[in-house]
């Protein structure tokens, strides 16, 4: 797992701000735990549901001034865009609209009001948290802080049975969704080896396995042999009785066979004398030196890893009269790129569209 920002040791000041919604919030919670001991029980119903409803105000302008600031954060955990914004908003309106209708409730209830209000505003914590998460581990994490307070939550008025036995059935189905939740992030990590839902889903979209040494293979060897079985991998679409083509890249039945008995043999490691050697990614044109080189005008940074990215880029040829074109070769500057299509624009669309 390596979006952007993974560079850094240390969040930078904007991070935090990708964050802000969740500081307040903690903030006042932790706010009305420290002052609910120290103020008088008849003043704390009002007093402290006053400061949690001005930290969830605060945290719905906090969550506004937010969205001036999209993109990755904190080595590439949480995403602040439209959508988590939007649940920023809603989840802090919705706490805030229960904290105004619990004045009176929690007078008639007789119940002390200093965890009641600092309750509702670290599961907000959790519920914004979960919003704006783009890894597993942040999600689950997310998933009990707002949990943990809603089981507290729900068997708030301890003189009533039924809110006991409402708060411990709800103890119960939550560990049991806990247990099923790690369970299906733990079989994602081992079919993609990242928990970055971004990664997970390039990976499931593209059927990509990274093997670039043996750990990697034989953590994935018998997703390995399901996929080469299928014929999914390696890719090669001609099938059928229609002769055979140059480069054909099937694997043979011998091949197929030999996998599926490394898999029941123990995915065991060969000798090192046979490995082949690295490959060589050529450092000059292989069609030769060109008549016409065309490049960008500004480099363009690209992830060392992550999602596929495309862009589209536009260049201008130095040319005042008619060429013919025997060849076409295209030079990246990084092995990282691997794709590339290469048309002319006879129209002009794509120069005023893209530079």
């Amino acid at each position: 797992m390596n979006p952007a920002g993974i560079g850094q040791t240390l969040p930078q000041g904007v991070e935090y701000v990708r964050i802000l919604p969740e500081i307040v919030l903690s903030l006042f919670g932790m706010l009305i735990m420290v002052l609910d001991p120290l103020v008088d029980e008849r003043r704390s119903q009002r007093l402290l549901g006053f400061i949690a409803l001005i930290g969830s105000v605060a945290a719905i302008a906090s969550a506004l001034y937010q969205s001036q600031y999209p993109g990755l954060g904190f080595w590439g955990m949480v995403k602040v865009d439209a959508f988590s914004t939007f649940f920023h908003v809603l989840i802090t309106a919705i706490a805030a609209v229960v904290i105004l209708s619990s004045y009176e409730y929690m007078e008639v209830q007789r119940i002390r009001a200093g965890e009641y209000y600092g309750l509702i505003l670290f599961g907000a914590v959790g519920m914004c948290l979960m919003s704006s998460a783009v890894e597993l581990v942040l999600i689950f994490i997310a998933l009990e802080i707002s949990s943990i307070s809603t089981y507290v939550l729900a068997g708030f008025r301890r003189r009533a049975a039924i809110s006991s036995e409402a708060s411990l059935k709800y103890f119960l189905l939550g560990s049991f969704a806990t247990a099923f939740f790690l369970y299906g992030v733990a079989l994602m990590f081992g079919a993609t080896g990242s928990t970055s839902i971004a990664v997970i889903g390039e990976s499931l979209r593209s059927n990509q396995i990274p093997l670039l040494a043996y750990a990697d293979a034989r953590k994935r060897g018998k997703q390995i042999v399901e996929i080469t079985a299928r014929r999914a991998m390696p890719p090669w679409l001609p099938d059928g009785p229609h002769g055979e083509f140059t480069g054909d890249r099937r694997l043979t039945d011998g091949e197929l066979d030999l996998l599926r008995r490394w898999l029941e043999d123990g995915l065991m490691e060969g000798e090192a004398r046979d490995l082949p050697s690295a490959p060589r990614f050529a450092s000059e044109w292989p069609l030769g030196q060109p008549d016409l080189v065309a490049t960008l005008p500004a480099s363009s940074a690209l992830p060392a890893d992550g999602p596929d990215i495309y862009r589209i880029f536009v260049l201008p040829l130095p040319l005042k009269e008619r060429r013919f074109v025997r060849a076409v070769d295209f030079r990246a500057g990084s092995a990282a790129i691997h794709h590339a299509m290469i048309g002319f624009d006879r129209s002009g669309q794509a120069r005023r569209k893209y530079t």
